[in-house]
């Protein structure tokens, strides 16, 4: 069954339009991927903020840090960060009430989470890992 998911959801994902290993987002596509990936963070972006084009590089590298860390404890394939320009795909932002660039939603089985933390690789991963691994481990 674990490999059976794995492989719908590594095909789903790579069906989807991608930056590195950012998928992007559209209005059209959006809700399909939300609810089909259990994990994913979403960055809701303009081009012409100089925040968010600070943030894409960092953005990138966290993507790539994630996708390497596949890991047995979950029953599905890791977080996938995702990237929605607002002013092009103005539904979806107008949906999640997006007011400033960047904001960044983490999306847990289907619930909406706001990352307020740093903006760097390690913080954005440190992050997403707490609120996807088991807090606590079996020593054996």
């Amino acid at each position: 069954k674990l490999a059976v998911l794995l492989i719908v959801l590594a095909a789903t994902a790579a069906a989807y339009e991608k930056d590195g290993e950012v998928l992007v987002l559209h209005d059209a596509d959006f809700p399909q991927v939300v609810n089909e990936l259990q994990y994913v963070m979403l960055e809701f972006y303009a081009p012409w903020c100089g925040h968010c084009k600070k943030l894409e590089p960092i953005y990138k590298e966290a993507a790539s840090m994630l996708a390497e860390r596949n890991s047995p404890e979950l029953e599905c394939d890791t977080v996938k960060l995702a990237k929605i320009n607002s002013i092009e795909e103005k539904q979806v932002s107008s949906d999640y009430g997006v007011q400033g660039f960047p904001t960044l939603y983490f999306m847990l089985n289907g619930t909406k989470v706001k990352y307020n933390g740093d903006r760097t690789k390690e913080a954005i991963v440190g992050w997403v890992e707490k609120k996807i691994y088991p807090s606590t481990r079996e020593i054996s």
